[in-house]
């Protein structure tokens, strides 16, 4: 009977998964069309940190209420992020010949889903990008393996000295842009089995961090 429960356990949580995908692609307004271009990034960094923000819980005995979502990710600073993940993606290619290929996006995908967390979290961030693939593999998955790449690549280059975090604001200062018609528009990626993932063993943290209370507020 424990074997039996745990089985009807996961088809609830599988549903749980699945109806937050099913309602994006009725209610959500459309991100991916076509060429995704340095708004339309814009516009998925701000669906994701919505997500991240409903998740967030403000610290018992702040100051204040937990402030409203635009004042704690103003456009200006989902801008900068963007510039910055555009900027370490880009690098891969220009400074190590080492473009993200789609088949990497692919499998940061899988490895997010598997090793989740926070697998309900994970679910609305994709309901968030209306259960696309394609906008899921340049918009969640294709930050956080720039991100794992550069770093690991640049602590390993000779030719740059200094901080990464120093270098990444030169990056965004010199003006990097994504190659707007990205050569994965044609790739067919998909979304791993949500009944697989859901249950799996739980490593993978949400990519975006709530702000700490700033002192004096």
């Amino acid at each position: 009977m424990g074997d039996v429960g745990d089985v009807r356990r996961r088809v609830r949580e599988g549903v749980i998964w699945v109806f937050p995908l099913l309602l994006a692609a009725v209610l959500a307004p459309e991100l991916w069309a076509g060429t995704l271009t340095f708004e339309k990034r814009l516009q998925a960094q701000a669906a994701l940190e919505r997500v991240a923000y409903r998740h967030r819980l403000w610290p018992q005995g702040a100051s204040r209420p937990k402030p409203p979502f635009e004042e704690l990710f103003p456009e200006d600073v989902r801008r900068r992020q963007v510039e910055e993940y555009v900027a370490k993606s880009e690098a891969l290619g220009s400074a190590w010949q080492r473009p993200i290929a789609a088949e990497q996006l692919q499998a940061e995908i899988e490895r997010m889903a598997l090793h989740s967390r926070a697998p309900d979290v994970l679910a609305e961030m994709f309901a968030a990008l209306n259960g696309d693939p394609q906008l899921i593999a340049e918009c969640l998955a294709r930050p956080i393996l720039a991100d794992r790449l550069a770093r690991r690549w640049y602590a390993h280059d000779a030719r740059f000295h200094g901080g990464f975090e120093e270098w990444l604001r030169g990056q965004v200062r010199a003006g990097v842009r994504a190659a707007e018609g990205r050569a994965t528009a044609s790739y067919p990626f998909r979304l791993p089995s949500l009944a697989r993932a859901v249950g799996a063993a739980t490593t993978w943290n949400p990519m975006t961090q709530m702000p700490a209370e700033r002192a004096g507020h």
